[in-house]
């Protein structure tokens, strides 16, 4: 079960990064997360602002190193 089910959010004061990313499609739904990559486009077409944080696929702990 998450927040989502409940009818929460998967975000609170701080925003979202990698915590989160993978969740956010779910909860703002396809065109207003569309919405969000083309904003990103527009100002970072480099992707060079926190590459693969909001828009990733990836788990969180895909690099973390033990």
């Amino acid at each position: 079960m998450t927040a989502l089910s409940f009818g929460g959010t998967v975000s609170s004061e701080h925003g979202n990064g990698r915590n989160r990313s993978l969740y956010l499609r779910n909860e703002w739904g396809e065109k207003i997360y569309g919405y969000f990559q083309q904003a990103k486009q527009i100002f970072d077409p480099m992707n060079v602002l926190n590459p693969n944080v909001f828009f990733t696929r990836e788990d969180v702990t895909t690099n973390l190193e033990l």
